[in-house]
């Protein structure tokens, strides 16, 4: 009985028999599963209005002890000395197989699973429900009398008793299925992970959902954006190609997931405040393009002491820029944070051969600054060692900047894709795909682009510029232009 002054259901003293003019609703109040029930009437010897709300116990058993005559006797809620047993769902199964063959004409489909475990009810005793559906999760074929989580929806056994395997009669198609265990006191485990299997001319197709399993990373708050939390892992029976997805829980969007790798990374670093959201729950799905499975990480945020000073952190990174880019192209934007929120000051320290490169100081942002010297024949690599202040401590990370080789066209090309060269006006371009064209002087500076295969370039100064071709696909080409 609940009692509103507690808050708590207490033993009851109350006889319901007392109650008359009696109305009675059934509904799973504290959601466990199994029907409560609220009760309103007349007590008919007070006279007085009656209302009571009733836990049902049908999910825990008083314990059975020796009475002293010592026959068993079961100790009651009511007694002091009440020790209750709770019944813990069994487990889900596992194993789960499907095979077909045909009979007289017919063609059938033998699902069989492994046997799952319970606390209490011995393996033996556990019955078992399948549903099976001709979409996911569905229940057209084979109603398993159990909601979508496993509760069951009347004190039953499974629809297939205490069997390992059932069979049935199926014309060709696509079917998806799943299984409970049922323990003595109905009550139903989770279903096991779904299987699927497509059924043609007596043959079988099958195909396992895939498996991802809880867990739980520790991050100090306000870490870099692309700081690696870990790697969700999921297995595949099959070993088909998976494909990972947050579902819910990522609020600010704070982390990104790698869809095919499972890695995480965290992506805004401001939405990591410990005393705004200490612990992150996401739902996380893995699927193999048919079937799914959902899991829970849990992300517990470290809490730092803001008070003090912190040194600020700094992420290594890298970038990759095209041999001969500008001067002033972007390379990329460093990523550093500062626990006090101090002003940060950005450095290079060393590797910056023939000041190929400059960082904005306030900004971070990596620049080109002498794109004379990016040549791929000569250095297909920078490792810079770059350094972040707030002023009285500093970190400091490695920054690679790869240099990708551009393809030069050879005269023949050249006279083929961009004509005529020399020219006093207008240049055609003849390009699969073409996407745009830009010039450059001598010095790197980029002075005309375009997207257009037919550029007029009267406007140029008598000269030789380079020229750079892209196309769709991203591929770039560069050659001499003469202008007469």
């Amino acid at each position: 009985e609940y009692n509103p002054q507690t808050g708590q259901y207490v033993a009851s003293s109350f006889d319901i028999g007392n109650i008359i003019k009696a109305s009675v609703e059934f509904g799973d109040i504290d959601g466990d599963g199994d029907l409560d029930l609220c009760i309103a009437g007349e007590d008919k010897t007070s006279s007085s209005a009656v209302f009571k709300t009733y836990r049902n116990y049908r999910n825990e058993s008083a314990a059975i002890s020796s009475a002293a005559s010592g026959s068993p006797a079961m100790v009651s809620q009511s007694s002091t000395n009440a020790s209750y047993v709770i019944n813990v769902a069994p487990s889900k199964p596992t194993g789960l197989t499907a095979t077909a063959s045909s009979t007289n004409e017919r063609q059938v489909a033998e699902f069989a699973w492994e046997a799952a475990r319970d606390d209490h009810t011995p393996a033996a005793g556990l019955t078992y429900a399948i549903r099976v559906g001709t979409s996911s999760r569905g229940e057209d074929i084979l109603s398993s009398d159990a909601s979508i989580k496993g509760v069951r929806k009347s004190a039953s056994k499974g629809n297939v008793g205490h069997n390992l395997k059932w069979k049935l009669v199926l014309p060709d198609g696509t079917y998806y299925w799943s299984v409970q265990a049922v323990d003595a006191a109905k009550i139903g485990s989770e279903f096991s992970e779904e299987s699927t299997f497509t059924l043609s001319g007596g043959s079988i197709e099958t195909n396992n959902s895939p498996i991802i399993s809880d867990t739980t990373f520790n991050i100090v708050e306000n870490s870099n954006n692309g700081t690696i939390l870990g790697i969700v892992t999921a297995s595949d029976a099959d070993e088909d190609t998976l494909t990972y997805s947050i579902i819910s829980g990522n609020l600010d969007q704070a982390f990104d997931l790698n869809e095919s790798s499972g890695e995480l990374k965290i992506a805004n670093s401001e939405a990591l405040d410990y005393e705004t959201t200490p612990i992150f729950n996401l739902a996380i799905q893995v699927s193999d393009g048919a079937l799914s499975d959902s899991a829970t990480v849990i992300i517990n945020l470290i809490d730092v002491d803001e008070s003090i000073n912190q040194p600020p952190s700094l992420s290594d990174a890298t970038f990759t820029i095209a041999e001969n880019s500008p001067n002033n192209t972007l390379v990329g934007t460093l990523e550093a944070s500062d626990i006090n929120g101090d002003t940060l000051i950005y450095s290079i320290l060393s590797g910056n051969i023939d000041q190929a490169f400059e960082l904005s100081e306030s900004s971070g942002e990596l620049r080109v600054a002498n794109s004379a010297v990016l040549d791929y024949q000569n250095i297909q690599s920078y490792n810079l060692l770059v350094q972040v202040s707030d002023g009285l401590l500093s970190d400091s990370a490695s920054v690679l900047v790869n240099i990708e080789e551009e393809e030069t066209l050879s005269l023949a090309d050249a006279s083929e894709m961009i004509y005529p060269n020399p020219t006093d006006g207008i240049i055609n371009i003849k390009m699969v795909a073409f996407k745009e064209a830009t010039i450059y002087n001598l010095s790197g500076k980029r002075i005309m682009r375009s997207t257009d295969n037919r550029i007029d370039i009267s406007s140029l100064s008598e000269g030789v510029y380079i020229i750079k071709l892209e196309n769709r696909s991203g591929d770039r080409f560069s050659t001499r232009l003469i202008k007469e």
